[in-house]
């Protein structure tokens, strides 16, 4: 699942855009899949950086899809006299950590701000678009999370010109960088965000469904990070997450200390045939069939003509789902394989019952056979 190597990057995608726009970049034909620091719960330095990167090796997640160690908040310096961006002390070589990255198999990313200063008060990019995207470009990073300027420090079209600038400036490198942009409070990003070069665009978690005629190879509605949680549910709770984020063709960027995950938690991050649906090349996200007091049926159409089915308990109890086969198209030359339990299930009966635990899901593909 790692993306297109640079020669497409180069060729880009020729979608018809307004003028202004910025080009496509042909990155990030499926969601991108990755680590980010921003909830790491610990400082950020080189030194742990390295480790996270051991760690997604080792673990089963770089080979499960999950492609991009994104580093947060924190990695900035003061600029130097010509104004380039420099790392601070924790970073001594931004390159040297990108090429230990590399040998990892993994893709590098960092955070910085389309203001003067983040949110955490580190220097942003605002008015060194240019001189930032090159210098970016020279420790060769690949991915760009861009955002954290809030609507009462810029306005909806102060944004929208600021991620615009950026998103042309890393085009004009001619290195191949996944663009993620942020939203602020008052903004409608997800309405312009392919105009700015951007391949994914937070989107409210609650509207990530009724936001998806904007979500297609290329750029994606992003609803937010994965959380690993711990204790009681914290596994009925992931597998929920991560079905949910697979029905809406979302990106998968998991939180947390891959150092320390669980073996349960690995098992359901690297779930491949939950992955599969994500990825799936045709790009199209699911919908919402039915919602009756907590009770959700999800369903996305798949490239290979199948589907996926996902049946969602928001309830705080175990709950029933009675529904009938022929309501998703299953018929005699129909296979349909439980995602999270790995098996082909029987459907010889039209009615189809399945108890699912509380804040818990069940998920299938059903795939059509000749």
């Amino acid at each position: 699942m790692l993306r297109d190597v640079c020669s497409i990057f180069l060729i880009g995608a020729m979608a018809t855009l307004p003028a202004g726009a910025v080009r496509d970049n042909g990155l990030a034909r499926t969601p991108p899949m990755g680590w980010s620091s921003r909830s790491l719960g610990v400082r950020m330095d080189d030194a742990t950086a390295r480790e996270i990167a051991d760690a997604i090796d080792a673990n089963g997640m770089r080979q499960a899809g999950y492609s991009y160690l994104v580093i947060g908040d924190s990695w900035q310096g003061p600029r130097d006299g010509q104004g380039d961006p420099r790392p601070n002390d924790r970073f001594p070589d931004m390159r040297a950590l990108a090429s230990y990255v590399h040998s990892r198999g993994l893709f590098i990313g960092l955070f910085s701000a389309p203001c003067q200063k983040s949110g955490l008060d580190y220097e942003g990019s605002f008015g060194h678009e240019e001189q930032d995207a090159r210098v970016f470009a020279s420790w060769k990073i690949d991915f760009l999370e861009y955002s954290g300027c809030t609507s009462d420090r810029m306005n909806e079209e102060e944004l929208r010109a600021a991620y615009k600038k950026m998103g042309g400036a890393l085009l004009r490198t001619g290195r191949p960088v996944v663009y993620s942009i942020g939203n602020c409070d008052k903004c409608d990003v997800w309405k312009w965000a392919r105009q700015t070069g951007a391949n994914l665009w937070r989107v409210p978690a609650d509207r990530a469904e009724a936001l998806t005629e904007f979500a297609a190879p290329g750029g994606w509605n992003n609803p937010g990070p994965i959380a690993i949680g711990t204790g009681a549910g914290a596994d009925s709770a992931l597998r929920a997450h991560i079905s949910m984020w697979a029905m809406l063709a979302a990106p998968m960027f998991v939180e947390g200390d891959p150092r320390i995950y669980s073996r349960s938690a690995l098992s359901l991050l690297t779930n491949r045939e939950a992955i599969g649906v994500d990825q799936d090349p045709a790009g199209t996200p699911g919908f919402r069939m039915s919602a009756n007091n907590g009770l959700e049926v999800w369903s996305r159409p798949l490239a290979d003509g199948g589907k996926a089915v996902c049946w969602f308990n928001r309830r705080d109890a175990r709950a029933r789902f009675t529904m009938a086969w022929q309501d998703f198209g299953v018929d005699s030359k129909s296979v349909v394989r439980d995602l999270w339990q790995h098996r082909v299930l029987d459907h010889t009966n039209p009615e189809f019952v399945v108890d699912v635990d509380k804040h818990d899901v069940m998920m299938v593909r059903v795939f059509q056979t000749q």
